[in-house]
């Protein structure tokens, strides 16, 4: 800011972090934007001597370009007309109408998106350059992502990663300097890897601390087409879920669930429940937030296609909604003839059903298609707050996935239960036929009840 300051006169060049009082913390109070000449640090292995000359024409360069300051506005002014002010992004509104020369964007991911939207246009008045720093937020798909990924396919911009270990007057020893691997590892001690790679690898990592579902594998993201490419243990195609449910749909029992909303969101969420390996899959979303298409005659005709798609019988489909929105079940049985039962809110057991789903990843009984976009999105940027709290908000399938929980009387002992082979069948054969057939003396240790339970089918045997 000073170069441009001085060597283009008249400029006017602003200063934004992501609010005022964080700006003036940052560079005005602490006398670093007003001193930036006379306030040299002394250098590693500079002599006094080399300091004290230093030091001497900062304060030649001072006098000689910087006219006075304004401390009641944060603005520096100097000699040559050119002046540089501090401000907030939260005043987004004071954006319009500003003709800048030069500006810089600093702690960008807490910006509101809302100022650099309303002034993009005033950059292009004087063609203006935009400088943007900040370390990478503690989460993906944010408005700093985009404008990163925009900063790398444009042909007039660029971007720069910039680790911590590039810094040669911290670490001169680069990313193998004792210091830096001193940081690094204080950081893996206590387990905050995910820290560590955003605030000195400048990596985009989700944040594990408060993440809800860091578990959550995702494929690799694509950052030139903006999209997710490839698959993961969480993530699968679409056909290839709908294979498996195809080879034997009756292991499989079929559940939509809704989470009403007319003046918010409209979410929908359509899963399978494999009735002897307890494995859910997650086949297909309604994410649906324009308020002109959230009523019961635009949404539950996209439901019908969803259901047809999957398994084309309604008998087979067991509908829940959030019991609060009657007015949606009330509509789909008038109109579609069809009976939703309602789905009580666990409000007290929220975290308890969230650690539920968490479990289910790990042990891998939980799988989404790749059309679920809106679901995984919400999952990777559910997490709590700096008080440890977990915000409404961003949560309507999430919500809708608790409802389906309940509505399967998902049980948390069933991630312990022994997989059986998908599709088996196993009609006519008994508890003794199930010992002969196992070449075992008691594979289950159920000695004790062959007589008294000799007719059990094996399939509820083995889920007793």
């Amino acid at each position: 800011m000073y170069m441009y300051a001085i060597l283009f006169p008249n400029s006017q060049i602003y200063y934004i972090a992501d609010t005022m009082k964080h700006a003036g913390e940052l560079v005005w109070h602490n006398k670093r934007l007003q001193g930036f000449f006379k306030s040299s640090k002394r250098l590693r292995g500079e002599s006094d001597e080399e300091f004290k000359a230093r030091r001497e024409i900062g304060l030649a360069l001072h006098d000689k370009y910087v006219l006075k300051e304004n401390n009641s506005e944060m603005r520096l002014y100097f000699h040559n007309g050119s002046f540089i002010k501090v401000d907030g992004a939260e005043n987004y509104a004071n954006a319009d109408g500003i003709e800048p020369d030069f500006m810089v964007y600093d702690e960008f991911k807490s910006h509101d998106p809302r100022f650099n939207e309303a002034m993009e246009p005033n950059l292009r008045v004087k063609r203006a350059p935009l400088l943007i720093v900040g370390t990478p937020p503690e989460e993906m798909e944010t408005y700093y992502e985009k404008i990163a990924n925009s900063f790398k396919r444009l042909s007039y911009a660029e971007h720069y990663k910039r680790p911590s270990y590039m810094n040669s007057h911290i670490y001169p020893g680069g990313e193998q300097d004792p210091e830096f691997q001193e940081e690094c590892e204080k950081y893996l001690s206590r387990g905050d890897q995910d820290v560590m790679e955003r605030e000195l690898y400048a990596e985009i990592v989700v944040s594990g601390a408060k993440a809800l579902f860091p578990v959550l594998e995702m494929p690799q993201y694509d950052y030139e087409k903006e999209k997710y490419v490839g698959y993961s243990r969480h993530v699968r195609p679409h056909q290839e879920l709908m294979g498996r449910i195809q080879r034997a749909p009756k292991d499989w029992e079929f559940f939509d669930t809704y989470d009403p909303g007319s003046s918010v969101c409209f979410a929908g969420l359509f899963g399978v429940l494999n009735k002897y390996t307890k494995e859910v899959l997650i086949l297909d979303e309604i994410y649906e937030k324009d308020t002109r298409e959230t009523s019961t005659g635009k949404i539950y005709p996209r439901a019908e296609v969803a259901m047809n798609e999957i398994y084309p019988v309604e008998d087979y489909w067991y509908g829940t909604y959030d019991h609060a929105a009657t007015w949606f079940r009330n509509e789909v049985q008038d109109r579609y003839g069809r009976n939703l039962m309602p789905c009580v809110k666990d409000l007290k057991n929220k975290e308890e059903k969230l650690g539920l789903i968490k479990d289910m990843l790990i042990d891998g009984k939980i799988v989404f298609s790749e059309r679920c976009r809106w679901m995984l999105w919400e999952m990777m940027h559910y997490r709590k707050d700096d008080k440890g709290n977990i915000p409404k908000e961003n949560d309507h399938l999430i919500d809708a996935l608790r409802y389906k929980l309940n509505a399967m009387h998902y049980d948390p002992s069933w991630l312990e239960k022994p997989k059986q082979v998908e599709g088996a069948r196993s009609i006519g054969l008994t508890f003794e036929g199930a010992m002969q057939d196992h070449r075992t003396e008691d594979p289950y240790g159920l000695s004790d009840y062959r007589q008294k339970y000799a007719q059990i089918n094996v399939r509820e045997t083995y889920e007793e």
